[in-house]
């Protein structure tokens, strides 16, 4: 499935006590999803979660050139996720994405995809951690495929933890990491 926020779309979800997701598409073949407008997910004290897009058999891919903000208070935060079981995982951002999270690992943008993974920015991605990890930018690819993070834009980041990423990628095995 497929979901398109277009520029004058806004997109609120907010949960006193429990986890929040803005926008969440998932399919068994191909997902995607388009933000142009503005996605904004708050939890107290729950996860929040921008933009979702999740794929079983297919591709996950999310584009951005909207506004993507997650802020959990006491909890995790991840801006936006594009994740795939059995396929690869696209994110691509050229406008603005923050996470804001409490004492739980924070992420602006996460790509996992079960063969191969690729995240590409050229806008604005901030995450911060009050208590945990902050992350920029992560890219997995699960199996035998490349990931890759490409940056030529900003990205910000600020945890508790010392060893906050400003960017990272990852994949199993360790020989297949692409740049």
């Amino acid at each position: 499935g497929s979901v398109d926020n277009q520029f004058a779309g806004t997109i609120t979800a907010t949960a006193q006590d429990g986890n929040t997701v803005a926008l969440n598409a998932s399919a068994y073949g191909d997902s995607g999803v388009s933000n142009e407008g503005a996605i904004t997910a708050y939890s107290a004290n729950g996860v929040a979660a921008g933009v979702i897009a999740y794929a079983y058999q297919g591709d996950a891919s999310v584009t951005n050139s909207g506004s993507i903000s997650a802020t959990s208070s006491n909890y995790q935060a991840v801006g936006l996720t594009a994740s795939s079981t059995y396929g690869s995982a696209t994110a691509d951002n050229s406008g603005s994405v923050s996470a804001s999270g409490g004492q739980d690992q924070t992420i602006g943008i996460e790509s996992s995809g079960y063969v191969g993974s690729t995240v590409t920015n050229s806008g604005w991605v901030s995450a911060s951690s009050s208590a945990g990890t902050a992350i920029g930018v992560q890219a997995e690819a699960i199996y035998h495929g490349v990931s890759t993070v490409q940056n030529g834009g900003t990205i910000q980041t600020s945890g508790y933890d010392l060893a906050s990423a400003r960017g990272s990628a990852t994949s199993t095995p360790p020989c297949m990491i692409g740049a």
